[in-house]
């Protein structure tokens, strides 16, 4: 499913993490993975693992309309207070399953209404992502065992249905804030999700 192409050392802001590229066999995207520490020396007690969907507008413009990047940053800052720690990320799975352009096209509607930004069936919140690529990185790395940093429940399901175990869900709780307020209130909840802390929370 999926063949590791290279590994690297990159030096970060939240320490020195190895790189690894992976590509699917079956439709050619490209995977990174960012590992810290022995993660093998912690596959039984779990491994403390992000999987995260490639945001363009969050990750690196960020933007304010959802939490991608907070969430992001956060997963590689709680990282690196872990002896091991792995983020998966999933590129081409970007806005939840959607493109680019239909991600803008939503938060259109959101602003205008419906009809005015997309078509009428366009779902900001609906989860299209398929986490098979993810697990099949993860045991490649030689996890088995993972604390999931996730606030979906479904996310949780998916990556058990892949064949890994997960030992616990770890809430990703960034700000909730005017600009996300919407995306976060509005369809999270229905999906089962942890919210973040509320607007204005310092913590």
């Amino acid at each position: 499913m999926i063949t590791r192409l290279i590994e690297t050392v990159v030096p970060t802001e939240y320490g020195q993490l190895r790189a690894y590229g992976y590509r699917e066999d079956r439709q050619g995207q490209e995977h990174l993975a960012l590992v810290r520490g022995d993660v093998r020396a912690m596959r039984d007690h779990g491994v403390l693992t992000r999987v995260h969907t490639e945001c363009l507008s969050g990750d690196v413009f960020g933007s304010g309309r959802c939490d991608c990047g907070p969430q992001l940053r956060l997963a590689l800052a709680m990282m690196a207070e872990e002896p091991a720690g792995v983020l998966v990320y999933l590129r081409g799975h970007g806005a939840r399953g959607l493109g680019l352009v239909d991600r803008l096209r939503a938060h259109s509607r959101q602003d205008h209404g419906p009809g005015r930004g997309g078509p009428p069936d366009l779902d900001l919140f609906a989860d299209a992502r398929d986490h098979a690529a993810a697990v099949a990185i993860l045991a490649d790395l030689g996890v088995s065992t993972v604390r999931l940093l996730t606030n979906s429940p479904s996310e949780v399901r998916a990556v058990r249905r892949g064949g890994m175990a997960v030992r616990e869900q770890v809430p990703l709780l960034t700000a909730v804030t005017p600009s996300n307020v919407v995306y976060l209130t509005t369809g999270m909840p229905r999906l089962g999700h942890v919210l973040a802390r509320a607007v204005g929370d310092p913590r």
